[in-house]
């Protein structure tokens, strides 16, 4: 994560790599860090009043801070960033003022800010930016005191992009970096994001998850990186039940389970805390013909949708969900049967889920690149022997 030297480093200036950065900040608990906890450590920060931007980087503790790249309240943002233009429309979230929009109103501004050490006491130095970003901040009403490192982003409704990391204001005007300097003096590059498909233990990391067709023992995996750490016995369940998929339901940042009964037509999901399994949620009953193939972020809500596929008529639908509620469905059409989906997530990035198909026949495998629920585009991934096949959990 990224934000302003203010919040990462302090404004005394004798922050350190490996620093912890904690939550709530140092004001909000008057000044005791005892009052705080941990949820980052600090990698690298503007030294100020040296560089010509406000910033820091920090890696975050594993289980501290959500790791699916949505923002409260604006939801997952897209990997590629935006230059500022006058009249431009901006939203952030913030700690003080939450969501709030306004307008570019200038572009190159040479700005003087005034820095003091707050905690320690007194003032530390002024300090002249150039090429920074101005935005209407009439009444405080966008930027107020304690929402310095809120990321600036164009205001739309689903996968804005990045303009500048906002960092000092006025009642008049907040000023940001533009969110390219930033970047490049972290040596750092915009990552969009989604609900986490299979990251039960929240650190940021892909597990695996098994199921035994023949007993109904299920297990997790938990891995770092490619390397396989322990195994989590999730105990045994009936083998008309299935696993359908994992994903993010409850914005948590850490993978719940999809499940599907073969007989009954029964589906829920298993809200999980980590690897322990807290409670059961019920999606209703839904005709056997009907399979559960994936799930993923459609919509750019930073919510998990669900993917279906009927396995007698070609049908495929997408159920768009509010955290565990379904709230509307999307038909996808009818696609011949020796079609089938394989499983789905964001191919390239734009925040947004994609459908992977392979077809039981051919071997052709390809990509449906979506944008939402629209499909635009396909990509062939060629033609692998039918005795392979691609498996989604």
């Amino acid at each position: 994560v990224f934000e302003s030297d203010i919040v990462s480093g302090g404004n005394n200036r004798t922050a350190q790599t490996g620093d912890p950065i904690i939550q709530p900040g140092l004001i909000d608990v008057s000044c005791n860090k005892n009052l705080a906890q941990t949820v980052g450590t600090l990698v690298k920060k503007s030294s100020l009043p040296g560089s010509n931007v406000d910033c820091a980087i920090a890696a975050v503790v594993p289980g501290m801070v959500r790791t699916d790249g949505a923002i409260l309240e604006i939801g997952t943002i897209s990997n590629t960033t935006v230059s500022a233009f006058i009249n431009q429309a901006v939203k952030k979230s913030g700690r003080t003022t939450g969501l709030t929009h306004s307008s570019v109103s200038g572009l190159n501004a040479t700005i003087i800010v005034d820095y003091d050490n707050e905690c320690a006491g007194g003032f530390a130095f002024t300090k002249t930016f150039t090429g920074q970003i101005v935005v209407a901040n009439p009444g405080n009403h966008f930027l107020n005191s304690g929402d310095s490192g809120s990321l600036m982003v164009e205001d739309v409704a689903t996968t804005p992009h990045a303009v500048g990391l906002l960092f000092a204001g006025t009642s008049v005007d907040a000023i940001a970096n533009p969110i390219g300097q930033v970047l490049a003096f972290l040596g750092a590059t915009m990552v969009s994001g989604g609900p986490n498909r299979s990251d039960f233990n929240g650190d940021g990391k892909a597990d695996i998850l098994w199921q035994n067709s023949s007993t109904g023992q299920r297990v997790i995996w938990l891995m770092n990186g490619t390397t396989h750490q322990s195994t989590v016995n999730l105990g045994t369940v009936p083998t008309s039940w299935s696993i359908a998929g994992s994903s993010d339901f409850n914005g948590d940042a850490k993978a719940d389970i999809v499940w599907q009964n073969s007989s009954t037509g029964q589906r829920v999901i298993w809200l999980m805390n980590g690897t322990t399994h807290q409670s059961t949620v019920n999606l209703g009953t839904v005709p056997t013909t009907w399979s559960i193939v994936g799930s993923g972020d459609f919509n750019g809500d930073a919510k998990a949708d669900i993917l279906w596929q009927n396995n007698s008529t070609g049908q495929r639908v997408i159920w768009l969900m509010n955290g565990t509620a379904h709230t509307s469905t999307v038909s996808l059409g009818t696609v011949p049967t020796s079609w089938s989906i394989a499983g789905s997530g964001d191919f390239n990035g734009d925040g947004k889920a994609d459908i992977l198909w392979q077809n039981s026949s051919t071997g052709q495998r390809l990509i449906w690149l979506m944008n939402g629920t629209v499909h635009t585009s396909n990509v062939s991934l060629g033609t692998v022997s039918t005795s392979w096949s691609i498996r989604n959990y």
